[in-house]
């Protein structure tokens, strides 16, 4: 089944009830009160995320420019588009957004751009002071999920705010801690004790493989429980997957967000979090400055994945507030030369020389900016000026070895960490790469 087909289904079949399953909104039943009523719901929506933001993470928060993710038929589009500059509405079903551009036209909104969806969200251009999902992600299969939370949280400007919601877990299934049991090794002689029935009343294959007719969003407060009709069996079907916390906690920390806030979910016994957080950025008024030490771990964590675009944009943000640090002005030196640009890989190196002259990667920028130009005299003359002040710098004799090598000069390396060895014979780092070179003989 892909959720995707089902979606564009719901879109050209029975959009509002779609996206809220209660009966009032039906294609066949859908009046003005109805519609009304429809957008009133995500009016109440959009408040209380907003309050949730304003609580937990900044009083005075006003979004400029919003980003709803999984926007439909636009019934959080349309309130959002009342409160801020510009708003992004994104959805895979092309038969939802015709019908949230019908409803944006309809009430005079040009503040609404509308984009069809993929998993990196490649048409969505900038960023974003509020980047919104609600009651979306949890109908995507889990590795899509993962990369489109991925995308969402990068597309937060420094300084702006995620309120994003997933499912974690299924309250029928207490006790496997709301996770759907592992199939037995073997058929069990006695019939398995009968787990609680989940509301709303669904066929067996339902409860157990988290299909749902429809894309269950909060029901109005005086809506009834929709009724398991033959007409409500034919409809598309939507499933549920509950995602794994660790992981999204470790896409959150990988923006650098110090900390987050949650609120608990529970649609018809589908456990979920609603996560707020903020990506980095100049501390608000009372918020206290992030430690040069969490920034480290940040960036440091990004270039270990090799996330070289996403790591200058957070060194960048770091040394706004700490402009001389030392290893931040490495850290955004290195990650511009892993990404080929040059320029502005010297111009961060310069910078390192002049906040920190005694610190040997300074120089070493020299080299390493050489190398990448394949300038090999130039590049070992300057590891030769920092190897005479640091003789134990492991990386510059490294990288005067590596380069020796480049420029087809295996002896001339051979004879420097020789000349090296005699005069430090405890210098066990030159003796393992001289041994290497001999092997390479």
């Amino acid at each position: 089944m892909s959720t995707d087909v089902e979606w564009e289904k719901w879109g050209q079949r029975d959009p509002y009830f779609g996206v809220i399953t209660w009966d009032r909104f039906r294609a066949d039943r859908l009046d003005d009160a109805a519609r009304a009523e429809f957008f009133a719901s995500g009016q109440r929506h959009v408040d209380s995320v907003l309050e949730s933001c304003r609580k937990y993470i900044d009083p005075q928060f006003a979004p400029a420019r919003v980003l709803d993710f999984g926007c439909g038929v636009g019934r959080l589009v349309v309130p959002f588009a009342a409160m801020a500059e510009e708003v992004v509405g994104v959805d895979i079903s092309p038969s939802m957004l015709a019908e949230a551009r019908r409803n944006c036209d309809a009430r005079g909104i040009g503040n609404v751009v509308l984009e069809l969806s993929d998993d990196r969200l490649s048409r969505v251009r900038g960023d974003f002071d509020l980047v919104h999902s609600a009651i979306v992600l949890q109908h995507i299969e889990v590795a899509r999920g993962r990369q489109i939370f991925r995308s969402l949280v990068e597309l937060v400007r420094p300084g702006g705010i995620a309120a994003l919601h997933l499912t974690y877990g299924k309250s029928f299934f207490p006790e496997t801690f709301g996770q759907p049991p592992a199939p037995a090794a073997a058929p069990a002689p006695a019939p398995a004790p009968a787990q609680p029935e989940p509301p709303p009343p669904q066929g067996l294959l339902r409860r157990l493989f988290g299909a749902r007719p429809v894309a269950t969003s909060p029901l109005p407060e005086d809506a009834p429980s929709p009724a398991d009709t033959s007409e409500a069996q034919a409809d598309p079907q939507m499933l549920m997957n509950p995602y794994n916390l660790s992981e999204i906690a470790f896409l959150m920390q990988g923006i650098g967000a110090a900390k987050f806030d949650a609120e608990f979910t529970d649609h018809g016994g589908e456990l979920g979090v609603f996560l707020f957080f903020r990506r980095p950025g100049p501390p608000a008024p009372g918020e206290p400055a992030q430690t040069a030490e969490s920034l480290i771990a940040v960036g440091n964590s990004l270039q270990a994945e090799g996330r070289w675009v996403d790591a200058v944009k957070h060194w960048e943000i770091a040394l706004n507030a700490m402009p001389d640090n030392a290893t931040m002005l490495l850290g955004l030196a290195v990650a511009h030369l892993r990404c080929d640009d040059l320029a502005r890989a010297e111009t961060a190196f310069a910078l390192l020389r002049s906040a920190h002259p005694g610190n040997p990667w300074g120089r070493m920028g020299i080299g390493l900016l050489a190398e990448a130009r394949k300038q090999w005299d130039e590049a070992l003359d300057a590891y030769l000026v920092v190897n005479r002040e640091h003789p134990r710098h492991v990386s510059c004799l490294e990288a005067i070895v590596r380069v020796y090598q480049r420029a087809n000069r295996a002896e001339d390396a051979r004879d420097f960490l020789l000349r090296l060895l005699g005069q430090d014979p405890e210098l066990v780092e030159a003796g393992n790469m001289l041994a290497g070179l001999s092997k390479g003989r």
